[in-house]
C-alpha cells in the first residue's frame, strides 16, 4: 500500500512538471507566469516570496513593512502576503535557489498539493483508490488554476480541499461530531488562508451551506458546539494574525475598491459555458475563449458529463445522496458568488447586498475567481460518476471480464481532456549590472525612486517598477513606487508629481517621501539636462551604466518633512 501511495505521489509531481514544461534543469532560468500578458504580476509575486524569505532569515523582524512606497508603514499588507507558501519554499531558498528557482518549486509544489490533498478528499468521500488519483490529477491540470499561474495565491486549492475533507469527517455519512474533526476544520481553514486569503474567503461563505446539506438529525449531540467551537478557535489562531495587520493597514490609508470595480469583477452567465481553450470534444467557437487569459470556465465538456452521470447516481442512492447534495450545493453556491454583480432578482443584487453587512466582501475585486470551488465540485461528481461506472462493471465482470477497460479510459480522457497550453515565462532582472552592484554599496537604506512612474493604471505599465521591486531585495534600498493590490494615496499623488520633470515641484515630492537616488533609462527625464542645471534643480548625476542603459541621479538636498 505505501509502494501504490509513493507511485500516486510521483505520478501526481510527474503531471505538475509536465503541464509546466518545467524541466528540473532550468528553474532558476525564468519563471512561470501562466496566462499573463506581461510580467508584472509574476514578478510581483516572486518579490512576495523574496521579502518573505528575507524576513524569515531575519525572525520575522519588520515583516509588515516591505521596502514599497517609502515611508509608507504596513505595506506588506496591501496584498497577499502568502506565508504558508512562502513557508514551504523557504528551504530551498536555505539551500542557495534562486529566487526565480524557488518561486518555480513553490508554484510545482503547490500544484502538487493540489492533487494530493484532492486525491485524499475523494478517497474520504468513498472514491477508489485508482479514481481518487485521477481525480487529484484532473486538478493539477486544472483550467482555472492553469489561467492564474502567474497569479500565486489562486493556485493553492488544497486547503479548501482539505477543509471539505474536514467537514466530511465531522458532517459525512457514518460520522459524528468529534473534537477532532472540528480542530482539523479549522487547521484546514487557517492553513488555506495563509496560502490564498480570496479563495478561503469564498470556501468560508459556502461552508454552511454544505454543512446543512450533510447534516442529519443524528448529528444533533452535544459534541456539535464544541466541534464547531475548536474549529473557530484553531482557524483564529492561523487567520488573525494576518488579517488584523491588513484590516488596520487597509483601514488606517482609507483604502476601499470601488463599487465599479466590484460589479465589473463577476462572471457573466456566458463565461460559466465557455471553455478556456480548446480540448478533446470539439466545440463551437462560440464556446471557446478567444484567448488562454479570457474569461473561460467550463472545467470540461467531458467531465461536466460523466459529473451529470454522478450526480444522477448519487441522489438515488442513499450512500451517496448527501455527499453528492452537498457537491451540488458547493457548484451552484460558488457559480452564484462568481456571477456577482451580474446575479439580479429583479432590482436586488444580492453582490451588494453582501458587500453592505459582510465584512471584508466589500474588497474583493475579482468575485469571479469564486467559481474554482465549483470547478472542483465537478472534478469530484465526475469521480462520482466514474466510481458508480466501474462498481456497475465489476458487479457484471462475469459476463465481461475487461469491463473496467472502459470507465478506466474515459477517466484517462478526462485528465488530458483540457490540456493546458504551454504557459508564458518571464525573465528576472539582472541583478549583475554595474550599476546594481554599485547602489548596493552606496548609502544603505537610502530611498530610491525608479523613473518613470507608471503612466496609468494598466497592470503592465507596472513591469519596470516590478523588476525594480526584485532588484531592490538585492539592493537594500526601500523603493518610493511599488506595485500592489492597493496603492496608498501618498504615492498616486507622487506619481502625479513625477510626470512633470524635471520642474522643481516634481523633484520636491520627491524629497518630500525622503528619496536619495533617482534610477531611470538613460533617455529618462532628467538624461537631457547639462550638469548646471541638475546643479542647480539640487541633484547630481551618481553613476552611469551605458551597457544596462541605467543612470543613477543623486539628490542633493536633504529631506525637509513629509512632503506637500
Amino acid at each position: 500500500m505505501r509502494a501504490r501511495e509513493a507511485l500516486a505521489a510521483l505520478g501526481l509531481l510527474l503531471l505538475a512538471m509536465l503541464a509546466l514544461r518545467l524541466p528540473p534543469w532550468g528553474l532558476g532560468e525564468a519563471i512561470v507566469s501562466g496566462t499573463e500578458p506581461c510580467g508584472t504580476v509574476p514578478l510581483a509575486m516572486a518579490w512576495t516570496l523574496g521579502w518573505s524569505f528575507d524576513r524569515f532569515d531575519a525572525g520575522l523582524s519588520g515583516y509588515w513593512n516591505a521596502p514599497i512606497f517609502h515611508s509608507t508603514p504596513g505595506t506588506f499588507a496591501l496584498s497577499e502576503p502568502m506565508p504558508l507558501v512562502a513557508a514551504l519554499a523557504w528551504p530551498a531558498h536555505l539551500l542557495g535557489a534562486s529566487l526565480a528557482a524557488a518561486t518555480n518549486l513553490a508554484l510545482l509544489t503547490q500544484l502538487w498539493l493540489d492533487g494530493w490533498l484532492v486525491r485524499r478528499w475523494l478517497r474520504r468521500l468513498g472514491v477508489g483508490r485508482a479514481l481518487g488519483t485521477a481525480g487529484g490529477a484532473i486538478v493539477v491540470v486544472l483550467p482555472f488554476v492553469h489561467q492564474e499561474l502567474g497569479v500565486l495565491p489562486l493556485v493553492p486549492v488544497w486547503g479548501i480541499a482539505w477543509m471539505l475533507t474536514a467537514l466530511h469527517e465531522l458532517l459525512g455519512p457514518g460520522r459524528r461530531p468529534s473534537l477532532r474533526a472540528g480542530v482539523e476544520l479549522g487547521l484546514a481553514t487557517g492553513a488555506s488562508w495563509l496560502c490564498s486569503e480570496q479563495l478561503t474567503f469564498f470556501a468560508v461563505l459556502l461552508l454552511g451551506p454544505c454543512a446543512l446539506a450533510l447534516l442529519r438529525r443524528r448529528h444533533l449531540v452535544r459534541a456539535l458546539p464544541l466541534a464547531l467551537g475548536s474549529a473557530a478557535l484553531t482557524a483564529g489562531v492561523g487567520v488573525l494574525p494576518v488579517a488584523l495587520p491588513q484590516r488596520h493597514a487597509l483601514s488606517s490609508l482609507g483604502l476601499r475598491r470601488p463599487a465599479k470595480s466590484r460589479r465589473e469583477g463577476g462572471a457573466r452567465p456566458v463565461e460559466l459555458a465557455r471553455t478556456p481553450w480548446r480540448g478533446l470534444v470539439p466545440l463551437p467557437s462560440s464556446l471557446v475563449a478567444k484567448r488562454p487569459s479570457d474569461r473561460a470556465f467550463e472545467p470540461g465538456p467531458l467531465r461536466t458529463v460523466v459529473a451529470l452521470g454522478g450526480a444522477a447516481h448519487g441522489l438515488r442512492r442513499r450512500r451517496w445522496r448527501r455527499p453528492v447534495a452537498m457537491l451540488l450545493v458547493l457548484i451552484v453556491g460558488a457559480a452564484l458568488l462568481a456571477l456577482g454583480a451580474h446575479l439580479r432578482l429583479g432590482p436586488f443584487v444580492p453582490a451588494e447586498g453582501l458587500a453592505r453587512v459582510l465584512p471584508g466582501y466589500d474588497r474583493i475585486r475579482s468575485v469571479f475567481r469564486a467559481v474554482v470551488l465549483a470547478q472542483l465540485g465537478v472534478v469530484a461528481l465526475c469521480t462520482v460518476g466514474l466510481h458508480a461506472w466501474r462498481t456497475r462493471q465489476r458487479l457484471h465482470r462475469r459476463r465481461s471480464p475487461r469491463g473496467w477497460l472502459a470507465p478506466a479510459l474515459v477517466a484517462g480522457l478526462a485528465v488530458v481532456e483540457l490540456w493546458p497550453p504551454a504557459p508564458h515565462v518571464t525573465s528576472m532582472p539582472d541583478a549583475d549590472a554595474r550599476w546594481v552592484s554599485w547602489l548596493r554599496d552606496t548609502e544603505p537604506g537610502a530611498a530610491m525612486a525608479w523613473l518613470p512612474f507608471a503612466p496609468s493604471g494598466d497592470v503592465c505599465d507596472f513591469e519596470p517598477t516590478a523588476r525594480m521591486m526584485v532588484l531592490g531585495l538585492e539592493l537594500r534600498h526601500p523603493l518610493v513606487n511599488g506595485y500592489s493590490s492597493y496603492f496608498p494615496g501618498r504615492t498616486d499623488r507622487t506619481a502625479r508629481d513625477t510626470r512633470t520633470l524635471p520642474e522643481p515641484r516634481a523633484l520636491q515630492r520627491l524629497r518630500g517621501v525622503h528619496t536619495r537616488f533617482i534610477v531611470s533609462p538613460r533617455d529618462g527625464p532628467l538624461s537631457e539636462l547639462d550638469a548646471s542645471t541638475l546643479a542647480a534643480l539640487g541633484v547630481e548625476p551618481a553613476f552611469d551604466d551605458p551597457d544596462a542603459g541605467i543612470v543613477v541621479v543623486r539628490l542633493l538636498e536633504p529631506p525637509t518633512g513629509d512632503g506637500p
